[in-house]
């Protein structure tokens, strides 16, 4: 038989923060747009695309008045992740371009754009951007 005496150590260790949610301006290695106040309600439009086509690198693809869907550096339809609240909204508009992005610029409080790999936090189909 063996007699294994236990010792026992402790030790001191630094503690670690976990941040919830993964971004934050200081983080992000990409371009962000965030408009709110006065600015947002100077660019409001009839749609989500029409709204953000005034900002850099986006334009909307119309196909009636109120039907538009913001694309991205060249990037839309399915390559384009709409989200509300950071939820997807399983947006129908990029099925077919006469469906309408599920979005209501008229009531959001601030809207915020993220372009290039700092949008693929939020998976493969943000490739073009949020």
């Amino acid at each position: 038989m063996h007699n294994q005496s236990m010792h026992h150590e402790s030790m001191h260790m630094e503690e670690v923060v976990i941040s919830a949610h993964p971004l934050s301006s200081a983080g992000l290695s990409q371009a962000t747009d965030t408009l709110f106040g006065e600015e947002l309600k100077r660019k409001l439009d009839a749609n989500i695309g029409s709204t953000l086509a005034r900002q850099p690198g986006i334009h909307s693809a119309d196909f009636a008045s109120a039907v538009g869907r913001p694309v991205i550096h060249g990037l839309s339809g399915p390559r384009i992740k709409v989200l509300e609240d950071r939820i997807d909204t399983l947006d129908v508009s990029v099925t077919s371009g006469d469906h309408a992005v599920s979005i209501e610029p008229f009531i959001a409080e601030q809207i915020e754009i993220l372009k290039g790999p700092s949008a693929l936090l939020y998976g493969s189909g943000a490739i073009g951007g949020v």
